[in-house]
């Protein structure tokens, strides 16, 4: 997986952060912004047509005021001089009037026509004159009818649009209640652009005013023109001006379409005071809030170049802090490559940093020490290791056939040795001449080193009884070692011992014991503790007497010794293996031959111990006077040269001898490829050629038969030297015979070793199927 450094791991957190901060804060302050423009915007708008209905109801009543005046002055027929004097000084007096007229009715002629323009004054008939035509008139008369007074509207003076917004008032005759005329007075439409722009919030958008009678005065393109509500603001949306005209008391408030973009805009409109004239404006809110947009869209570029100037220095400054760390991070590798003498970045700064490393140092050096300190313990133990490896071998070349020894000549005599510690204090000898085996097992007080030691001594004195050709009885030679053992034992060490002297011939035994565990005795089946007369453990004090013991053997008892190692054996809840668990563990091996009796006895120990370490040195003998026990029904045996043939030679023989013993025909073929795996491995790993044979025995015992392989090569014992490989591994892979001990051990039920008198000795049994057991 790939690494990011400490600097990209820090780095990207705060600017994800600064993002993260500085996006809510533009998107909070936008929002904000925005309400608050739209509302400032709306109240803006209110304001403009608000003044705007103000500015135009004044100019309104202004000339609304000039005309009342006119109507006034000519309530009796006015002669052309007064009429026109009145006329130009309502000119005069009013800005917004462009132009002024009395127009006699139809059939009417006791008053002039008369139409003034701000340039000039003309006195004309109306056929004649740029004034309203005859038709016009009596629109504007059936109007006043209608409206029962005075009234704004809009006619064209040249061309199909209204170019002026016209306030008509008729004036009636003295003698009757109909209109002998009207005074009617001009707006320029190009007079209102300054009221149209001033309500113009918006680029896009645009001022209007409505008249009375409907018509829309704006200007959507800058231009001032007046036409009806319908066409003006149509674009903007349906709305039905007609039902609100009728009732226009509250504004109008709403959005509609925009007419000059895509999406909607807001529409106030609001009635002109005293008035029947109207104003309203249009402007889009996103139009206004584009200053905003870009304000923020320059924001948001500006928080950019910010972030990455910041990861700039964020960056730049977390390497320039993280340097020591990248250096402290190389020298902890370096170090866990075991190189203890790197150079630590100096630091001259009383900060966290400086501490750490001054910290780190101290810590590498008193690493170098421990180190330096294990490796000298570690050579130390190593060396200890060695010397006791060897203080090992040489005690166990002390006792016979190095720990594990079996004889079967006349008496069968099997013997095992396991220290609790690489050297012990317990042994074991024995040794045959002529007619007499003398035997030994002991115990020394101790164990480890010291006890080895007192044993070696012990030992070289045992083994001197047991090849005297003297008649020395087992309790005259513990009287003689006891001696030899007190003098110069400064350590009060002791040793309880077992001396046996089997006569084969008789199958008479003496013995005598100096305060060893009494051996045991399994005959016909039942185990039974031997009785002893004994004496005191040897070293403690001179002149201690030993009881001599005498018993006659029958030829199929086996006799059981060992040292308290076996009884007082312990499992994880500190319970003792015992007297009576031993007693059932030798009586349970009663019918296995001797070192498969041997092996059930330590393998018994193991599952009570259940885990457990060993607490006390453990040795076991046991010995068998006659051959009743071990004497095979058939014998057949030979012996082979080491050559390329021996294995054809061996599978020939053996099937020929399974055949003449009359052994199950399914074993044979399990057997031959037990005997070809050992063969193979004997004749290409054991350096022997053809000068060397081997000896092979098939024996045939009433319930097993054994395989036995005697050869002349290095001791190496299969069982125990041999690797296995685990099950599926390459022949390639597969350790030499690692393979081949599984198929031992699957073809086998039992299996054993021994080196006697420079050769290796390995017994394979198998037991017959329950169909084919003989007696």
């Amino acid at each position: 997986m790939q690494r990011r450094s400490f600097t990209t791991r820090l780095t990207l957190p705060v600017i994800a952060i600064a993002t993260l901060v500085i996006g809510a804060g533009l998107a909070l302050d936008y929002q904000l912004s925005k309400n608050r423009l739209l509302t400032i915007v709306e109240g803006n708008a209110r304001q403009v047509v608000n003044d705007a209905a103000q500015r135009i109801d004044e100019m309104s009543t202004g000339v609304e005021t000039a005309v009342r005046l006119l109507s006034s002055a000519l309530q009796s027929t006015p002669d052309e001089a007064l009429a026109t004097r009145l006329l130009r000084s309502a000119l005069a007096s009013n800005r917004h009037i462009d132009a002024a007229a009395i127009i006699l009715a139809p059939g009417a002629d006791s008053a002039p026509q008369i139409y003034l323009q701000r340039r000039h004054v003309e006195h004309a008939d109306m056929a004649r004159s740029a004034a309203p035509t005859s038709a016009q008139l009596q629109r504007w008369l059936d109007e006043a009818e209608r409206e029962g007074g005075p009234f704004w509207t809009s006619a064209a003076t040249t061309g199909p649009e209204p170019r002026a917004a016209f306030f008509i008032e008729p004036f009636p005759d003295q003698q009757s209640t109909t209109p002998l005329g009207l005074i009617v007075v001009a707006v320029a439409l190009e007079d209102l652009h300054g009221y149209l722009e001033g309500l113009r919030i918006d680029h896009d958008g645009f001022g209007f005013l409505l008249t009375p009678t409907g018509v829309a005065i704006g200007a959507p393109r800058g231009i001032v023109r007046a036409t009806d509500a319908d066409t003006l603001l149509a674009p903007l949306s349906a709305i039905d001006w007609d039902r609100w005209f009728a009732d226009p008391a509250a504004p109008l408030r709403t959005r509609v379409n925009c007419p000059r973009r895509a999406g909607e805009c807001d529409l106030h409109v609001q009635a002109v005071q005293d008035s029947r004239w109207f104003v309203g404006t249009v402007y889009s809110p996103q139009a206004l809030l584009q200053p905003l947009r870009d304000y923020e869209l320059r924001t948001v570029a500006l928080g950019v170049a910010m972030l990455v100037l910041m990861a700039a220095l964020v960056i730049a400054i977390t390497r320039h802090l993280t340097r020591p760390l990248l250096s402290l991070t190389a020298a902890s590798e370096a170090i866990a490559r075991g190189q203890l003498d790197g150079e630590l970045p100096p630091m001259h700064a009383n900060d966290e940093l400086g501490r750490l490393v001054h910290s780190f140092d101290t810590m590498r050096q008193d690493l170098a020490t421990h180190i330096h300190t294990i490796e000298q313990a570690a050579e130390q133990r190593s060396r200890l290791e060695g010397e006791l490896s060897a203080a090992r071998d040489i005690q166990m070349a002390m006792v016979p056939q190095s720990g594990e020894a079996y004889r079967c000549a006349g008496y069968a005599l099997w013997a095992r040795l396991r220290p609790a510690r690489a050297v012990g204090g317990d042994l074991y000898s024995f040794e045959e001449r002529g007619q007499v085996l003398r035997f030994a097992v002991g115990d020394v007080s101790d164990k480890g080193v010291p006890a080895a030691l007192f044993m070696a001594r012990a030992m070289g004195l045992i083994q001197q009884w047991e090849r005297d050709d003297a008649t020395i009885t087992p309790a005259q030679a513990l009287r003689r070692l006891n001696r030899a053992l007190v003098r110069d034992n400064d350590n009060c060490m002791f040793l309880t011992l077992f001396l046996g002297e089997l006569h084969l011939t008789q199958r008479t035994l003496n013995y005598a014991s100096a305060g060893h565990t009494p051996p045991l005795l399994l005959r016909d089946g039942t185990v039974r503790v031997l009785e002893q007369e004994r004496g005191p453990a040897l070293g403690l004090a001179d002149d201690l007497e030993f009881p001599d013991n005498r018993l006659t053997l029958a030829s199929d008892d086996r006799l059981v010794i060992y040292t308290d190692g076996f009884d007082e054996a312990m499992n994880p809840h500190n319970d003792t293996f015992g007297d009576a668990r031993l007693q059932q563990a030798v009586t349970e091996a009663d019918d296995l031959p001797l070192p498969d009796a041997g092996a059930a006895l330590f393998n018994a120990i193991d599952e009570f111990a259940d885990g457990c370490d060993q607490a006390d040195d453990m040795t076991l003998l046991l010995l068998e006077p006659g051959e009743r026990r071990n004497r095979p029904l058939q014998v057949s045996g030979t012996s082979l040269p080491v050559d390329a043939m021996l294995v054809e030679h061996a599978t020939h023989w053996l099937d020929e001898q399974w055949q003449v013993q009359g052994l199950w025909a399914e074993g044979l073929n399990e057997l031959q490829l037990v005997q070809e795996e050992l063969l193979c491995n004997l004749r290409d790993h054991s350096g022997l050629d053809a000068s060397h044979t081997i000896t092979l025995t098939l024996q045939r015992y009433a319930s097993r038969v054994e395989l036995e392989c005697v050869d002349p090569g290095p001791a190496f014992n299969p069982l125990q030297d041999g690797t296995r490989s685990p099950l599926g591994a390459s022949i390639d892979d597969a350790a030499i015979g690692g393979l081949g001990l599984h198929l031992i051990t699957r073809f086998t039920d039992r299996q054993s070793y021994t080196r006697e008198h420079g050769r290796n000795i390995l017994r394979l049994t198998r037991a017959f199927p329950e169909r084919n057991t003989q007696s």
